[in-house]
């Protein structure tokens, strides 16, 4: 018997052996293959190296190098000795050759690329054809091979990376046709092929491709129709090509910028009336026929050519058209005469204005800073006068001016806890409605914290902070009592309460439907990136959790509850004390209690995750870092899946968003604009 235990016992420790001495060669081989031109390399471990990323296991993931010069070098890089590795940048660094196909080839052994998900060798000097073999790369979500020298035509064999979000395949010498199955990439968002020799027509497969947002075709040799399915798009350009016949576009259009320029196309210009968002239309060197567009027809247009369409006739006279405007209409026949002479009578009545309008301008900016002053003074006098009555006043800084303590008394009924609608660590809110029908939330620090100077310097923080915070998503503070009998902050009021009060109860839950999820994830995510990046000093806010985002009638996401709020101070180390909601905070200020923006981006991590989870924090953690995790296994099982597939891939988008931000390592998860940069491009 125990002869049987101690065989089992060795055939283990052989295995364990095995594994450790294959992991430890895989490991071996990788920095070896790195060090034969690697620019970065020194004597520390590979891991540490700039532009080097590891997994857990100290295998590679990562390459990324910019602006580096390499030469021919490339070709002496193994790429087959990185069978983990996700993600391969390699930009603007004058690599010459033809591509190698170790990237795409699948051997059965275990030095394949399996997991590549991003390849990035744009900006390079590579020629030749690109190898059949990358389309046996079917994890890649992006391809990028754009401004090299590459040439032959597309392989047929790229449509099956049926996992591409985003092919940029533009500034080289492609030739032939658009593969045809190209219909097969289902989720692909971003389609560049432009400035290249392609010849043929657009396959109708790619008009129709549903999670398509950005085509561009542009400087090809393209004939044919323009399909009318390509209205849906957010970004269609196909200049300088051959393209001819009308246009067909019908509603719904979601184009916001159209280049239809330097083509054959013919016909009239009315079927683009359905395209209102449109900001950038371009349509010069045609053969359009008819009325010219007006552009006062397009509310965001910022750009418009219809120049050199010479059978485009002028609409008909008004004083706001768009010939008195003159916007890229130089050269069309425009009632029969030259725009040039046209134009003559106006250069006087510009000289005029010239003259006058600075004048004009300069005498309103002085009776501006008098009205100004009036205020000012006007202001100050009835300050003073409400500090002699109640010891001190609130200080409304959005508002009129005019609300003092005893206005908020008797609104709350000397703070009354039927009107009470939260509790929070310091201070408890309440619902306000004034006489005028205005309402409030006010924050009142308890009677027994205000006596704390902690507290009463958290109070003051907020007030601090808030004062020069301006967005749409984070709750607006309209001014601040400071009396001798209490202390409260007055904010603007959110109807519909926390987001966790919204999560907890299955009735509200179910009402925030995905979108409105989707939705709520990217309002938090704006205001936090406006905090970290558009504010100086940046803001961290410290406690970011579903109890801290509240929901308007719109279910609209704002940020509040700023008392542990802290400017970062550039020049300082940022030790802090640990606050926040448990389970919600970052794991580095657990032992070194530095604050950062990066915490805060964690917090977002766990909030995003509960939003679409519907779970408690610490089930949702656990359960993302499982490997192999299922989207159906994280998903509020209240709500229906969705089976919209352009939905799915939005929710998708926003738990792997999710992930990247909960990693263990501050240093690997993105930054709030890096975020909302990612979940822009949602829902387009």
């Amino acid at each position: 018997m125990w002869h049987a235990r101690l065989l089992r016992c060795l055939m283990m420790m052989m295995l364990f052996f095995i594994t450790t001495t294959a992991n430890d060669v895989n490991k071996s081989s990788e920095a070896k293959a790195l060090l034969a031109w690697w620019p970065f390399a020194d004597a520390s471990h590979h891991c540490n190296w700039q532009g080097i990323d590891c997994n857990k296991e100290g295998c590679v993931i990562g390459i990324r190098l910019y602006d580096h010069y390499l030469g021919h070098r490339l070709e002496s890089l193994n790429l087959s000795s990185f069978p983990n590795l996700v993600s391969l940048s390699i930009d603007r660094c004058s690599l010459e050759g033809s591509i190698p196909e170790d990237i795409g080839r699948l051997p059965v052994s275990l030095t394949n690329l399996t997991r590549l998900k991003y390849l990035h060798l744009d900006k390079n000097e590579f020629h030749g054809p690109i190898p059949a073999s990358y389309g046996s790369m079917v994890n890649l979500r992006v391809l990028d091979l754009s401004t090299n020298k590459l040439n032959a035509s597309i392989p047929k064999e790229i449509g099956n990376l049926q996992n591409l979000f985003s092919l940029n395949l533009g500034d080289n010498n492609f030739d032939g046709p658009i593969p045809s199955n190209f219909g097969n990439l289902i989720l692909l968002d971003f389609l560049n092929l432009g400035k290249n020799s392609i010849s043929g027509q657009i396959p109708l497969d790619i008009a129709t491709l549903v999670s398509l947002n950005h085509l561009d075709l542009n400087h090809n040799s393209l004939v044919g129709l323009v399909h009318g399915n390509l209205a849906r798009l957010g970004h269609l350009d196909v200049s300088s090509n051959q393209l001819s016949s009308n246009l067909s576009f019908q509603y719904p259009c979601n184009l916001r910028h159209l280049d239809l320029s330097m083509n054959h196309m013919t016909g009239a210009l009315t079927t683009i009336l359905v395209c209102k968002d449109l900001d950038y239309l371009d349509l010069h060197s045609n053969n359009f026929v008819g009325e010219q567009l007006d552009n006062l027809k397009f509310k965001y247009l910022k750009f418009i050519n219809q120049s050199q369409n010479n059978n485009l006739t002028a609409i008909a006279s008004s004083p706001f058209s768009v010939q008195d405007i003159d916007i890229g209409l130089p050269c069309n026949a425009l009632n029969g005469q030259s725009t040039c002479k046209k134009h003559m009578p106006r250069n006087k009545l510009v000289h005029h204005l010239t003259i006058f309008l600075p004048i004009i301008l300069g005498f309103c900016f002085l009776l501006l800073l008098y009205a100004c002053y009036r205020k000012h003074n006007a202001t100050e006098k009835k300050i003073q006068l409400e500090t002699e009555k109640h010891g001190n006043v609130c200080s409304v800084l959005n508002y009129d001016g005019t609300i003092a303590y005893e206005d908020f008394i008797t609104a709350t009924e000397d703070f009354d806890l039927k009107y009470c609608i939260g509790t929070g660590g310091y201070g408890s809110v309440y619902e306000a409605k004034l006489p005028d029908g205005k309402t409030f939330a006010l924050k009142k620090l308890h009677r027994f914290e205000a006596k704390q100077p902690a507290f009463d310097q958290s109070f003051k923080n907020e007030i601090q902070v808030l004062t020069n915070l301006r967005h749409k998503n984070i709750v607006k503070l309209y001014g601040f009592c400071l009396h001798n009998k209490c202390n409260f902050l007055v904010y603007e009021y959110i109807e519909r309460g926390s987001l966790f009060c919204a999560l907890s109860n299955t009735e509200l839950a179910v009402e925030v439907d995905w979108m409105k999820r989707v939705n709520i994830i990217k309002d938090v995510a704006h205001a936090l990136a406006y905090m970290h990046h558009d504010c100086s000093p940046p803001i961290v806010h410290r406690d970011i959790s579903s109890n801290n985002i509240l929901l308007n009638s719109e279910m609209k996401g704002f940020v509040a509850d700023f008392g542990a709020a802290r400017l970062i101070d550039p020049d300082s180390s940022n030790h802090t004390a640990i606050v926040g909601t448990l389970g919600y905070i970052a794991p580095e200020l657990a032992y070194n209690m530095i604050v950062n923006e990066k915490c805060d981006v964690y917090s977002f991590g766990v909030v995003a995750l509960e939003t679409i989870g519907g779970k408690c924090p610490r089930d949702l953690l656990t359960s993302v870092n499982c490997r192999g995790i299922a989207l159906e296994d994280i998903l509020d099982k209240r709500l229906p899946y969705p089976t919209d597939r352009s939905l799915e891939k939005e929710i998708t988008r926003v738990f792997d968003v999710a992930a990247t931000c909960i990693l263990t390592n501050p240093k690997c998860r993105p930054t709030m604009r890096n975020v909302t940069q990612i979940l822009s491009r949602l829902g387009h």
